[in-house]
């Protein structure tokens, strides 16, 4: 099933995946929750609805931020993902201070060097918190 055109109109999408995203999907890093992310904010579907997930760790978190890096034009939308689900909800509220942890933590992170084992409390801290 693909993201609805109601859905892709509410997040912005466009008709064709950008450069970027092209890009991304040919030599990109990829797990379920950066899947999710592109899915929801291209309406190009990587995964299924029931299989969207938020990242459970520091490097499912890693590949989502390498995700926004890469394309900047979902980076834009991206707060549009508080409406998946009330995990991304909480998440998108802490982005900018788990990405903080994660980069004081790893600052190689984007080389997938070092460990996220803080990052990877910090996320678990906030979907507690956040149930």
């Amino acid at each position: 099933m693909l993201v609805s055109a109601e859905q892709q109109s509410a997040h912005g999408n466009s008709a064709a995946p950008s450069a970027n995203a092209v890009q991304w999907l040919a030599t990109g890093e990829r797990g379920i929750s950066s899947e999710t992310i592109f899915t929801v904010l291209t309406g190009l579907q990587l995964v299924d609805e029931d299989e969207m997930s938020h990242p459970l760790d520091g490097w499912d978190f890693r590949r989502c931020c390498l995700l926004l890096d890469s394309c900047p034009e979902l980076a834009a939308r991206f707060d549009g993902m508080s409406s998946v689900s009330p995990e991304w909800k909480v998440l998108i509220c802490s982005w900018y201070s788990i990405f903080a942890v994660m980069n004081s933590e790893n600052p190689q992170w984007r080389d997938h060097a070092g460990t996220l084992d803080r990052t990877h409390q910090n996320i678990t801290d906030v979907l507690r918190d956040a149930a």
